[in-house]
């Protein structure tokens, strides 16, 4: 039964994925599929991709792939991202809590092994032409590492749920900091989170420079160019005026708070399945008991003593 479905129109007939949210049995999983074969390739490619990964001594784990006549099936997670914890911390109002929230996650991004590399000619295709010098980079080239991909366990072990987007070019450190900061911005523009933190005080505590900022918006905007349809994009100058109204709406949506309310009632509804599902497996056990100690020759012999009992007292 398929609980969620969500799929990106904007994206180019070579990208497009549909990514579910089913439950089979008392199990719930998470699907990758393509469309149409224009986007096999590109889902096939996870597999590749998560073979990569692992290659590397990672201070997280990558959630493992498994390619069914579906698609390509996940585990699904329960717990908290970094961007669960960072929502909490937004309506709080607690400037304190959010920047705990980003310096926990860049604390995490910083264990990655990290290496000084000139650009290559596969990152300026991508990602357009950079400047000649070294930059400090993580030698796993995934730019999917933002705050609601890295999911944070009971024990502070950590889980990548996704990395579609991953090359073999290793990625500038700063621009993946600054991709997941002006993602969440974005994300949580309409509960004020610009308000409560300037997003430039996030950018001073990761030492992203104006400079670095602007070089990073390009990288952006060319990656947005290459993914998306010609239709989904604007101009680069429309693109920078909406980027200075990062995280500045005065208001929540009714939209937004429609949503939000459907994905608590959606963790609810989980979250009920799960206690019942364990219920029903707690009752199982015990019926299983009760069915052993009834066969057992203990059990027939109280069976005998109870029958003699009820003829000697009529």
């Amino acid at each position: 039964m398929v609980i969620y479905t969500k799929f990106n129109h904007a994206r180019r007939k070579a990208f497009r994925l549909v990514t579910t949210i089913e439950k089979e049995g008392d199990t719930f999983y998470l699907y990758k599929k393509s469309i149409s074969k224009k986007s096999d390739r590109f889902l096939l490619s996870l597999i590749d991709k998560y073979k990569r990964l692992n290659k590397y001594k990672l201070p997280f784990k990558v959630i493992e792939p498994t390619q069914t006549k579906k698609g390509i099936r996940f585990d699904y997670l329960e717990g908290k991202s970094f961007d669960g914890l960072l929502f909490e911390s937004i309506l709080t109002g607690n400037k304190e809590s959010i920047k705990k929230v980003f310096l926990d996650y860049k604390d995490l991004v910083s264990k990655i092994p990290l290496s000084n590399f000139f650009a290559t000619k596969e990152f300026e295709k991508y990602f357009g032409k950079t400047g000649k010098t070294k930059e400090e980079c993580i030698c796993i080239g995934c730019i999917d590492l933002i705050l609601e991909n890295i999911f944070i366990g009971k024990n502070r072990d950590f889980m990548l749920i996704d990395y579609e987007w991953t090359f073999s070019s290793p990625v500038p450190f700063k621009y993946i900091l600054f991709r997941s900061v002006t993602n969440a911005y974005c994300k949580y523009s309409s509960y004020n989170i610009g308000k409560i933190l300037p997003v430039k005080e996030i950018f001073d505590m990761f030492n992203i420079s104006p400079k670095e900022e602007k070089q990073f918006l390009r990288y952006e905007y060319k990656f947005q160019s290459f993914a998306n349809i010609d239709e989904a994009m604007v101009d680069f100058k429309l693109y920078l005026k909406n980027y200075k109204q990062l995280g500045k709406n005065n208001t929540v949506t009714f939209f937004d708070q429609k949503q939000q309310e459907i994905t608590m009632l959606i963790k609810k509804v989980e979250q009920k399945d799960e206690t019942i599902r364990l219920l029903n497996k707690t009752l199982l056990e015990r019926n299983n008991e009760i069915v052993l100690m009834r066969s057992s020759r203990a059990w027939k012999i109280r069976n005998i003593v109870v029958r003699i009992k009820r003829k000697i007292l009529t």
